[in-house]
């Protein structure tokens, strides 16, 4: 009787008797193969360009960022030089009418080098120092709202309405919560159409105090506003080149409140615009300036 000749599986092909079969490439599979080596090669180039990239652009930022804060100090000083021997020039007797607005003429124009200088300087800190540095202290937010209304009714006479409900003291840094709300008022008084009003609204709820700054004006497009706190942005590039604003404002005005562990988002609808701050009362201890 034939017996059928067994294969032991635990031997190897040679010791089975069983001869693989060598794969002989086809043509589509060596142009398959070669296609997919140069697509890895055009990746990896790709990747290390966009490195490249990455790198030049964050160091034209760091550079340009250290520019502006060299720029904005060196300039203060001899600024702060003119502004005292322009104030001093008002009180001269010696001067007639012409002359003295001139010098007053010299005087503004001095104030607003100053605020961009302010600015500037602001940003350079928030940049490359991870935020601003803060002196929280006991304060009564209306307090120091109102003097930041008052300087603004007195600069553009508009009308600004304040409304106030709820326990609203708190531990922040007077000079960076008055920012924030001179930068968010005055950009409101300057998009808001002609004899209408400012209406300011503080509330104070058990952990955090809010406020709630609108305006009458033009609706603020839906593409823009989440943008509107970013450095230099601008709604109306010329007009702030007239006034000398350098589309800083909101973003200070950002950084103050987040300074505090707050926030500060915009709404547009309807003809009005409202810009909400968001302050928690007691400022984290992580936060404050050592």
């Amino acid at each position: 009787m034939n017996q059928a000749k067994q294969v032991s599986w635990d031997k190897g092909p040679r010791e089975s008797g069983i001869r693989p079969r060598a794969l002989v490439p086809t043509a589509e599979m060596v142009e398959a193969h070669e296609r997919l080596v140069e697509a890895l090669a055009l990746a990896e180039e790709a990747q290390a360009a966009a490195e490249r990239r990455e790198r030049e652009l964050r160091e034209v930022g760091v550079f340009r960022e250290r520019l502006i804060g060299i720029v904005g100090h060196d300039l203060r000083n001899p600024l702060n030089a003119m502004m005292i021997g322009a104030n001093l020039l008002t009180s001269s007797k010696n001067l007639n009418d012409g002359e003295r607005e001139v010098v007053r003429s010299f005087v503004n124009s001095g104030k607003r080098m100053k605020h961009i200088i302010a600015q500037l300087l602001d940003f350079t800190r928030a940049r490359l120092g991870g935020g601003f540095p803060i002196a929280p202290m006991q304060l009564h937010l209306p307090t120091v709202v109102m003097r930041v209304v008052d300087e603004l009714r007195i600069v553009t006479g508009r009308k600004i309405v304040v409304h106030e409900s709820g326990i609203l003291d708190g531990e922040w840094d007077p000079g960076r919560i008055s920012a924030a709300f001179a930068n968010v008022l005055a950009n409101a008084a300057e998009h808001a159409f002609p004899d209408t009003a400012l209406e300011i609204v503080l509330h104070g709820d058990d952990d955090v105090v809010t406020a709630d700054v609108t305006n009458e004006g033009n609706a603020i497009p839906a593409d823009v506003i989440h943008s509107l706190f970013e450095p230099f942005r601008q709604l109306d590039p010329l007009a702030h080149r007239e006034n000398g604003n350098v589309g800083l404002g909101l973003y200070i005005a950002h950084e103050s409140i987040r300074s505090h562990g707050g926030h500060i988002h915009a709404s547009s609808s309807g003809g009005r615009t409202t810009f909400t701050f968001v302050l928690p009362r007691l400022v984290r201890v992580g936060l404050r300036s050592l």
